[in-house]
């Protein structure tokens, strides 16, 4: 199709006529808005955190040990799950502020490199990638080696990856 127009391909990626709409395409939009959806979630989670306060937290905890002091459900999976969830509330009641301010920021990041891409800027898939091992350092940071933890890990870390391969499939599309 490009021959039809006398027009090598490097000539017709960088033709001036082509608006930023076209050069960026589609597919890079529609992934570039679903990761706008993830951070606009993630940082409106973590508002919403801060404005509820702990109490919340205080008021899960308390009914999550009620019901494993009664005997648990007699499901040891279970009562080992409840368990690791009292412990994860526990430490985001110790480190609320402090969690969830650097929740906010990680999805800022997070945002600035989307939007970076967004513009057709490289630098911001490396944002990105920031942003990515950011998220999973906060996770074990604060949580540590929690069961929870590895899961939460570990799905936040494929959705990271397939991500980021969306990007960098993408990458041709972006200039500096």
């Amino acid at each position: 199709m490009m021959e039809d127009v006398g027009a090598t391909e490097e000539q017709w990626d960088n033709s001036p006529e082509l608006t930023v709409k076209e050069k960026r395409g589609e597919f890079l939009s529609i992934v570039t808005a679903l990761s706008w959806i993830s951070q606009g979630m993630a940082t409106s989670s973590a508002l919403m955190m801060l404005l509820l306060g702990r109490e919340n937290l205080e008021k899960q905890v308390d009914v999550i040990s009620k019901s494993v002091a009664k005997g648990g459900s007699g499901n040891s999976f279970l009562d080992n799950a409840l368990a690791d969830t009292i412990s994860l509330l526990e430490i985001t009641i110790m480190n609320f502020t402090q969690i969830n301010l650097v929740n906010v920021l990680v999805a800022a990041t997070g945002a600035l490199g989307v939007l970076m891409m967004y513009k057709l800027n490289k630098i911001g898939f490396l944002i990105y990638l920031i942003y990515c091992c950011a998220e999973l350092f906060v996770i074990y940071y604060f949580f540590g080696d929690l069961s929870v933890t590895t899961i939460s890990m570990a799905s936040t870390g494929l959705i990271s990856v397939a991500f980021l391969i969306l990007y960098a499939v993408n990458l041709k599309r972006m200039t500096e």
